[in-house]
């Protein structure tokens, strides 16, 4: 697709930044953002699609954070960021294919992406996207609901997917995340659901328990998202309906900085912000700082696996003896990341783990990763 043509998809946004004596303004991000060419780009989804009859507002949520994020530091001088503007479409139909040809052009060209505004509804046209150029996608979502609705129908009796019904049956997808559930959220039916279609769902309490623990989750994620109500009101009060348990605004700052650190990872997403809630734009202001250290992670990416060979790094083998097999570990000794060879009916696959998988299997016993992969 010719620049030109790509260019027509998006109108540039106009949000003023916000005057910030505590930092110079040639030292912004809005200050340096690239209008040629550029490594990760931005993107507002200018829409309320799916979410109008709970939170209808998410539409204005793209320059709500630009004007926060403009004003944060520009402190990854190494990585060009671009802002490409706000979807251009007449109804909900024609920037859903819209988004479709924008990840998939994106994709192409080895562009990482940030997508800020819109309902959770848009990550089945980006998904789309994505699947247009790669295979076995590990989609990992930060979300207090799981929104699979297997009994869900119409006046007429007709199943309604959602839109993570649609994600979960592309046969390009992989591997299903979601982290920071809720409990009293799920019914039994949707629990049964999720165990038999081998989705891992984590509650907020184990995911908070330890944050860090999750980088291997994140470092093979093709894509993460975070629908706003997962963030706890007092942190995040801009949602349609709000909670008052969640994640802290630091932790989902952290998820997206181990995102944006995956060699793996090519995008990000923000979704369901509605500004019309806001208190005192305490939202717009932690939504930048999200974006901000998934920036950050991006910048300082170190180039593992899968962009450098396995044989560079440290190699221990346990012997595991139900299944007769040799279990090949990996460790980058010079950043402390694991990746484990786990057999697979299609093969031997490496997915990324820590080093207290090891341990486990060392000490005779099954690691949740084994669970989470071979048992497929």
């Amino acid at each position: 697709m010719e620049k030109e043509e790509f260019e027509l998809f998006f109108e540039k946004s106009k949000v003023e930044r916000l005057q910030c004596d505590y930092i110079d303004a040639n030292d912004t991000l809005g200050a340096n953002l690239s209008d040629e060419d550029y490594d990760i780009a931005i993107i507002g989804i200018p829409s309320s699609y799916g979410s109008e009859s709970w939170n209808a507002g998410t539409e204005s949520a793209p320059d709500f954070i630009r004007k926060y994020l403009y004003s944060l530091s520009y402190s990854f001088p190494g990585l060009k960021v671009s802002d490409l503007g706000d979807v251009v479409a007449k109804d909900a139909e024609s920037l859903t294919c819209a988004l479709v040809e924008i990840v998939t052009e994106l994709e192409s060209n080895d562009k990482k992406y940030v997508f800020i505004g819109g309902s959770k509804c848009f990550l089945l046209p980006i998904m789309q996207g994505i699947s247009s150029r790669r295979r076995d996608i590990n989609f990992v979502l930060a979300d207090s609901v799981v929104d699979f609705s297997p009994k869900v129908k119409d006046d007429d009796g007709v199943f309604i997917p959602t839109y993570l019904d649609e994600i979960i049956s592309m046969d390009s997808v992989k591997n299903v995340d979601v982290l920071g559930y809720q409990n009293y959220f799920l019914s039994k039916s949707r629990s049964k659901f999720v165990d038999h279609r081998w989705i891992e769902i984590t509650r907020l309490a184990a995911l908070q328990e330890s944050v860090a623990s999750f980088e291997p989750v994140l470092r093979d994620s093709d894509i993460f998202a975070i629908n706003a109500r997962v963030i706890r009101f007092s942190d995040c009060p801009a949602v349609g309906i709000p909670s008052p348990n969640g994640l802290y605004g630091n932790e989902a700052c952290y998820l997206a900085k181990l995102a944006g650190t995956s060699d793996r990872n090519s995008g990000f997403g923000l979704f369901e912000l509605n500004p019309t809630k806001d208190l005192n734009e305490v939202s717009a202001h932690l939504s930048a700082q999200i974006v901000w250290h998934y920036l950050q992670g991006v910048a300082n990416r170190i180039g593992d696996y899968p962009l450098r060979s396995l044989s560079d790094y440290q190699k221990y083998i346990v012997f595991d003896p139900p299944t007769k097999t040799e279990i090949n570990f990996y460790e980058n000794q010079s950043n402390g990341r694991w990746w484990v060879e786990i057999p697979m009916k299609s093969g031997k696959t490496i997915y990324s783990c820590t080093r207290s998988d090891y341990e486990t299997f060392l000490n005779r016993e099954v690691p949740r990763i084994w669970y989470r992969h071979f048992m497929k």
